[in-house]
């Protein structure tokens, strides 16, 4: 069954990207995530459970979202965020494709993370020395744009995938199916990957995909930041 053979095929593209990452770990290019948000049914758990996944644990995170006055990081689809989580906190940042981006219904970003993160701000801030996240703020170039508290169940897949569900404290519920890769070549393939393992969890591949924890967060506490960047984007969600 081809379903079945992608499904299993990303074993071994997985160690391989996972070799990658280690290797340049230390470097401010950042990691490339490729993931599709569904909405979870009563029965999303057990069918994840029939299909080889393991549930890794459950972890308590707060997200504060960070933006420039003029809201320039968001509108360029850059989203910079300290992450708290079970009270341990780490600054990331995630550079989308654009927000007026038409493509696959599994999104791609480009994520830094800890130390990564001034270098994937710098072009965002020209003329800006940024050793630490902190200097942004301290100098109120940055200001808190949204908060996300979440409960997340994290379920490993045989494939190499990750099923994350997101539980917020505002009743959001959200799956997020993913995959991590080191360049922008094996995208496709991650997404051929998330596609077949949709199938086997009976998730239509062409279902549009669901919102996010970010595009809830906006409707709640920034109702029109978040119109006006729909008027600009099409075809993704937050």
């Amino acid at each position: 069954m081809n379903v079945k053979r992608e499904y299993v095929a990303g074993v071994v593209a997985c160690a391989v990207c996972m070799a990658c990452f280690v290797k340049n770990r230390g470097r401010s290019k950042g990691k490339i995530e490729v993931e599709r948000k569904v909405l979870v049914d009563g029965g999303l758990r057990a069918r994840i459970r029939k299909q080889g996944g393991v549930h890794k644990g459950t972890k308590r995170m707060v997200d504060t979202y960070y933006d420039k006055l003029d809201r320039g990081l968001c509108y360029r689809d850059a989203w910079l965020r300290s992450r708290s989580v079970d009270g341990r906190s780490c600054w990331e940042f995630k550079v989308g494709p654009g927000l007026n981006h038409v493509g696959h219904t599994a999104a791609s970003y480009r994520e830094y993370s800890g130390h990564e993160v001034p270098g994937g701000l710098a072009e965002y801030f020209e003329g800006v020395k940024i050793k630490e996240v902190t200097d942004l703020t301290a100098s109120g170039l940055i200001t808190v744009l949204v908060r996300v508290a979440a409960t997340r169940d994290t379920y490993r897949m045989p494939c190499g995938l990750t099923v994350d569900i997101d539980c917020t404290d505002e009743g959001h519920v959200v799956a997020e199916i993913e995959a991590l890769v080191c360049t922008e070549e094996e995208v496709p393939s991650a997404r051929k990957k998330i596609d077949a393992l949709c199938s086997l969890l009976e998730i239509s591949p062409s279902a549009p995909p669901a919102p996010g924890k970010m595009e809830t967060a906006l409707h709640n506490q920034c109702p029109d930041l978040l119109e006006d960047l729909r008027k600009q984007r099409f075809g993704r969600t937050l």
